[in-house]
């Protein structure tokens, strides 16, 4: 799943190719995704409405239009917003496309339809279901020390099940949790109760900095149907991954080989010479 770094990717790529331009028919070919398309909305209010800026929270990419309203696309499990000429065929999980005008269409591909399209008012956006229980985003001030402490109290839950809780943090997924634990040096079972101030400076930087570095790197793509931008281009943090998918691998930093558990249904990796429990 596209995690914070790909869909910031997105965002980035959309601010540069499709800000400033208009919207001049929107075509649905498949609206039953894991909620439904609006496909009124779409073909009756976005034609003739400019893309006025990106934005993203958590997640989401949220296209803010010269009408007042939202474009709201999160890419699911599998999704892509690929930005294409008019002559380059229809691949058959192309969903939804947004004809611009030019040349241009910007295509949302979603071969597990896990994805969402929707239309919201610019000034109810975060009284939107999906926005509205998201918790701080991980660059900003209110994602503290102070926060992470009083939010996760006394709490026997594992750390690692805490960063992939979008109430408490929005955005993060799993490949970049493990990654921000390892270079803090925190066990991923370890109970959030029970980290110091001084283990949670550590992993608040550590997530930023990991977050950082894939932005830099274009995301991660992994496997077949991994993450594209919207030209279609793979990124490259995959090259510099630690611990995630390196199980039996020697440790980068001491050498000891790296582990997997199974948390929530999920694959944490870590080092468990660096990753005291």
């Amino acid at each position: 799943m596209p995690e914070l770094p790909e869909v910031e990717v997105v965002r980035r790529g959309l601010e540069e190719g499709v800000v400033g331009r208009a919207f001049s028919a929107v075509q649905i070919y498949q609206p039953r995704l894991r909620f439904p398309v609006p496909v009124t909305a779409l073909q009756e209010r976005l034609p003739g409405t400019r893309a006025a800026s990106a934005g993203r929270r958590g997640k989401y990419l949220l296209l803010h239009l010269d009408s007042g309203e939202t474009l709201l696309i999160h890419l699911g499990m599998s999704g892509r917003l690929l930005f294409v000429s008019a002559a380059v065929p229809l691949d058959k999980h192309d969903h939804v496309v947004f004809r611009l005008n030019g040349n241009g269409e910007l295509r949302f591909r979603d071969p597990r339809r896990f994805g969402l399209v929707d239309l919201c008012p610019t000034a109810a956006l975060e009284r939107h279901p999906g926005l509205q229980h998201l918790g701080p985003e991980p660059f900003s001030a209110e994602f503290s020390v102070s926060y992470a402490l009083k939010r996760a109290g006394n709490s026997r839950r594992n750390i690692k099940s805490w960063l992939l809780d979008g109430q408490f943090l929005a955005g993060l997924g799993n490949i970049y949790a493990s990654e921000s634990l390892f270079r803090a040096g925190i066990h991923p079972v370890r109970p959030a109760g029970g980290l110091s101030a001084a283990d949670w400076q550590r992993l608040i930087s550590s997530v930023r900095e990991v977050l950082h570095e894939a932005i830099l790197q274009g995301g991660t793509t992994l496997q077949d149907e991994g993450f594209r931008n919207i030209l279609n281009l793979g990124g490259r943090f995959q090259l510099r991954l630690r611990v995630y998918g390196r199980e039996g691998a020697p440790c980068p930093v001491c050498g000891a080989r790296i582990r997997r558990i199974s948390q929530q249904g999920r694959s944490s990796y870590f080092c468990p010479a660096c990753q005291p429990e």
